[in-house]
């Protein structure tokens, strides 16, 4: 119950922010709010609600705080001692609040903040109402629990958003390898400007056969991924060992993802749409290189836990497919009502199926810590 209401509430508060920026009216208050409904239930939760907070974040915690300086801490926690900008957040934390919900503050407000600069900042092409509403039906949960990775993916996608918009490398360079001292997995940073220049490409028919190239060699890859993945983490030396381990390389009983190829399509339909109305707009070109990317890498990702990992980063980008999503609703108030209704239907489903009955995550049932509760 507590997610549905917090989800109505900050989806609400964006409405009200995008609907008062115009007349420059509280706007950003607005968008506080929004943020702070989906802060707050992160922060209050107890140590049972994510399944890697007794994995990894509440043991590492303990450990700073026993810990006479940051060196000693660093060196005990070897296993993640590649995730440096990570630990020095942890160690702040234990060691100025002494609380694990101050480290779940600030991961959240970490996770949260760039993506609410992304959506906000990318409003005039794509309505930040739906985007959120996207983010939360397909992401904002696993926040609760791969919680160094969505901090990752967050600052990743606040440098591409400042190149794509800016052709600003610097920035792009800095938050990316802000991204991988938080989370390995974001070495594959470099692959997203040359994937935007392939959507760059004046000549129609040379994109196109580039594009089928590149998504025909992801099939040809997909399908003898171990023998080059063996290949090519034993010459990431930057990569931690635990990327070549059992775990990271197969996935003991692959699930085939059906939720999240439905979700690609009905993006890449939205996509189509928005392109035949829109003209010819490079970032629909370039998500619609994304969601071809995630299709034809579901193989791969459904088999290896290394792929899935490296996969969102490609993922994260439906947020914005879906937010173009309202083009076919047109300008009438009925018709916008409707695609409204639809898209809350499609993600609470979507919401329910992966969260709430396969239990991924490990966030049910939902618990306020005890020094929370009134």
């Amino acid at each position: 119950m507590i997610f549905v209401l917090i989800t109505f509430l900050s989806i609400l508060c964006m409405f009200f922010a995008y609907s008062n920026y115009y007349r420059q009216k509280h706007y950003l208050v607005w968008l506080i709010i929004s943020i702070l409904f989906l802060i707050i239930p992160a922060t209050i939760r107890d140590i049972s609600v994510g399944t890697d907070v007794m994995v990894y974040q509440y043991p590492i915690l303990n450990r700073a705080l026993t810990l006479d300086n940051f060196i000693a801490f660093y060196n005990r926690a070897k296993w993640i001692a590649s995730d440096k900008i990570y630990l020095v957040l942890v160690y702040l934390c234990a060691k100025i609040f002494k609380s694990i919900h101050a480290l779940f503050f600030f991961e959240e407000v970490l996770v949260l903040t760039p993506i609410y600069y992304v959506i906000w900042h990318c409003k005039d092409k794509i309505n930040p109402v739906y985007s959120l509403m996207a983010y939360e039906g397909l992401f904002y949960i696993e926040t609760y629990n791969v919680i160094r990775q969505h901090m990752a993916i967050s600052f990743f996608v606040l440098g591409l958003y400042f190149y794509a918009n800016q052709k600003n490398m610097f920035k792009y360079f800095l938050f990316s390898i802000i991204a991988v001292g938080i989370h390995q997995s974001a070495f594959i940073f470099p692959l997203f400007p040359l994937s935007m220049r392939v959507v760059e490409i004046k000549n129609k028919r040379n994109r196109r056969l580039l594009i089928v190239a590149i998504i025909c060699l992801i099939l040809l890859l997909s399908f003898y991924y171990e023998p080059i993945i063996r290949f090519l983490l034993a010459r990431l030396k930057f990569l931690p060992p635990r990327y070549q381990g059992k775990r990271y390389l197969s996935i003991e009983n692959p699930n085939f993802p059906d939720m999240d190829i439905a979700i690609v399509v009905l993006g890449i339909v939205f996509l189509f749409y928005s392109r035949k109305r829109l003209k010819d707009d490079s970032m629909i070109n370039w998500l619609l290189l994304m969601n071809y990317i995630v299709l034809a890498t579901s193989y791969f990702a459904m088999m290896v836990e290394f792929g899935s990992r490296i996969l969102w980063y490609f993922k994260i980008f439906n947020i914005f497919s879906l937010g173009y999503g309202v083009n076919i609703a047109g300008k009438g108030v009925i018709g916008r009502i409707l695609f409204f209704f639809f898209m809350f239907a499609v993600l609470s489903f979507y919401w329910i199926y992966i969260y709430y009955i396969s239990g991924s995550a490990g966030v049910f049932p939902y618990e306020i810590a005890e020094s929370f509760k009134l």
